[in-house]
């Protein structure tokens, strides 16, 4: 198995190893754009390298190359949406688990939490404002204002 020591290795393992031309070229003409280390990607118990490849005509990919922990199986793939919770970038030191640019990785994986933590208080705003709006007419039960 190929050690990955820097980003030229990963992209030349990418360009090596992945079955999708398409990708293949965009990394060729397009732009590259490397976005670090990623935990528990894309399944929990993994850990990968995510680059983001961008076609001179517009499409993008997202292509993560990842292998299971205890296991010297490396896979590569597609996903989605980038997981930037899961960037690990900050831990450790290196371009290879920063990804090309430290600072906006950081600012994508701190907002993560902070999208979550707004997203916890809206639903428990949500949930309150639900209760509140339940009224229950215990003196007259019979009257329409009763659910």
């Amino acid at each position: 198995m190929v050690h990955i020591q820097n980003r030229t290795d990963l992209m030349e393992y990418i360009e090596a190893n992945f079955d999708m031309q398409a990708v293949i070229t965009a990394m060729v003409t397009g732009i590259t754009e490397h976005l670090g280390m990623f935990n528990d990607c894309p399944h929990p118990g993994s850990a990968g390298f995510i680059v983001r490849v961008t076609s001179q005509h517009g499409p993008q990919w997202t292509v993560i190359v990842h292998h299971t922990k205890g296991t010297k199986t490396r896979h590569i793939g597609l996903m989605r949406e980038v997981p930037w919770i899961n960037w690990i970038g900050w831990y450790a030191f290196g371009q290879l688990y920063e990804g090309d640019d430290f600072n906006k990785n950081m600012e994508l994986h701190l907002q993560e939490f902070d999208d979550a933590e707004i997203q916890i208080k809206r639903l428990h705003q949500n949930r309150g404002r639900a209760e509140s709006n339940i009224e229950y007419n215990f003196d007259n039960p019979e009257s329409g204002n009763n659910l």
